[in-house]
């Protein structure tokens, strides 16, 4: 009997009511809490904050310590996009002796970051 039911229910789908094992749950808004965290989470989170915080300062050092052994450098497009220009603008520069392009690997140039700084240095001091 209960086979039978079951069945006919699988032919006529499921009720309005009720979803389907595919289905996702639907999203319950509630307004009880309008910053979307409960104190658990919140907890959970300072909790999470506190243990991680010695890790992250130490990654943050190495990764400054370690910045000066090597130029941070980023392509033509990139670079343009740093200094408001194109990459044929970068490429200009580059030919008027204005910026100063590095290898990064093989045949393709890059531009240092620390160059772009200077040069956007030097063109502030040659508008005013």
């Amino acid at each position: 009997m209960r086979t039978e039911r079951a069945h006919e229910a699988v032919k006529e789908g499921p009720p309005m009511c009720q979803r389907t094992a595919f289905e996702p749950a639907p999203l319950i808004t509630g307004r009880r809490n309008p910053k979307g965290g409960n104190m658990f989470e919140q907890q959970f989170i300072q909790q999470l904050l506190t243990a991680a915080r010695p890790e992250i300062k130490a990654l943050i050092k190495e990764v400054i310590a370690d910045e000066g052994s090597q130029p941070l450098i980023v392509d033509y497009e990139e670079a343009g996009r740093m200094i408001g220009t194109s990459y044929e603008g970068v490429r200009k520069l580059v030919r008027k002796g204005k910026l100063t392009a590095v290898s990064r690997s093989g045949r393709r140039r890059g531009i240092a970051v620390a160059e772009l700084k200077d040069y956007v240095q030097r063109s502030r001091v040659m508008r005013d």
